[in-house]
C-alpha cells in the first residue's frame, strides 16, 4: 500500500461516521425520522390554527409539512414549519391519521389484486393544539407544476371537514 494513503480499515471506520452523522442528522431521536416533507400550495388557504399578523397577507406565509416515522404512538408525528415576512421560522407539531373515506379507499386498494391506481386524492386529518383540519395530497397530474416539490393543499370542503372533527374521538381510541 502506497505511503500516506488510508487503510481500508479507517477507510470503514470513516465511512462508518458519515453514514452515522447522516442519519442523525436525518432523524431526531425524540421524533424520530423524516418520512416524506411537502410545500403547502400558493393558492391554499392556511390551516385554521395558523392566524396572520396584522400587516401579513397569504402570499407573505408559506408552510412545509414533514411527516416523521415516530419511534412510538405517543410521539407528534406531524410537524408544520411556518415561514413568514419576518423571515423568521417557527414550527409547530401535531398527530394525523387517514381521514375517513380515504382510509376506506385505501382498504379497498389493498384488498384487490392486481392493484389498481393508487386512490387521489387523499385526505389526512391533522390535529395541531387540539383543532382540526384535513390535508389534501393531489395526483402529480393534477398539480401542473415542476414535478420536483411535492404539494400539498388544505381541504375546502365543508364535508370532509366535519368527517375529520367526527373522526377525533375513534382515533384518540386506537393509540
Amino acid at each position: 500500500m502506497p505511503s500516506g494513503s488510508p487503510s481500508t480499515g479507517a477507510q470503514t471506520r470513516w465511512a462508518s461516521v458519515v453514514l452515522l452523522a447522516c442519519v442523525a442528522t436525518a432523524c431526531n431521536p425524540a421524533r424520530g425520522c423524516v418520512a416524506s416533507s411537502f410545500e403547502l400550495a400558493p393558492e391554499s388557504r392556511l390551516p385554521v390554527w395558523l392566524r396572520l399578523s396584522a400587516g401579513e397577507e397569504r402570499q407573505d406565509v408559506s408552510l412545509d409539512l414533514y411527516y416523521y416515522a415516530p419511534p412510538s404512538k405517543s410521539v407528534d408525528d406531524v410537524v408544520l414549519v411556518v415561514h413568514d415576512s419576518s423571515l423568521l421560522s417557527h414550527s409547530v407539531s401535531g398527530r394525523h391519521w387517514w381521514h375517513p373515506r380515504t382510509k376506506q379507499q385505501l382498504d379497498k386498494y389493498w384488498a384487490t389484486e392486481p392493484r389498481p391506481e393508487f386512490p387521489k386524492p387523499t385526505y389526512i386529518v391533522i390535529e395541531i393544539d387540539g383543532q382540526i383540519d384535513v390535508i389534501e395530497h393531489r395526483a402529480s397530474a393534477e398539480q401542473n407544476r415542476d414535478p420536483t416539490r411535492a404539494l400539498f393543499w388544505m381541504s375546502n370542503d365543508e364535508s370532509i371537514l366535519e368527517e375529520a372533527r367526527e373522526s377525533r374521538s375513534h382515533t384518540k381510541s386506537l393509540r
